[in-house]
């Protein structure tokens, strides 16, 4: 379910900045979960060790699931907007030491 809301976003006519934010996220916790907790888990050496990894996992997959769904709610919502979003000027503030400050 969540790689094919992943492969929807990859899809979609976004800013490549955009889609690379949007998807990375939850592709990263999907890589600790298929990378790290499961098989760390399979191997543990005591079933609560195991309990705790798969947990974790567990944890992680729906904060990957919930990520996901809202960025894709989102782009429904302002796809068009997205489509080619351009980053803000910088703005250079002048530093003032804190010593002339007072």
């Amino acid at each position: 379910m969540l790689k094919s809301v992943i492969s929807r976003l990859n899809e979609a006519s976004l800013d490549k900045r955009i889609k690379d934010f949007v998807v990375s996220s939850g592709l990263r916790r999907l890589s600790v979960v298929e990378g790290s907790l499961l098989p760390h888990g399979l191997k543990a050496p005591t079933p609560a060790k195991a309990s705790a990894l798969f947990e974790m996992a567990e944890f992680q997959l729906t904060q990957a699931e919930m990520q996901l769904k809202y960025a894709e709610g989102i782009v429904m919502k302002h796809g068009a907007p997205l489509r080619s979003v351009s980053a803000p000027p910088m703005v250079r503030s002048k530093m003032i030491p804190f010593e002339a400050r007072a």
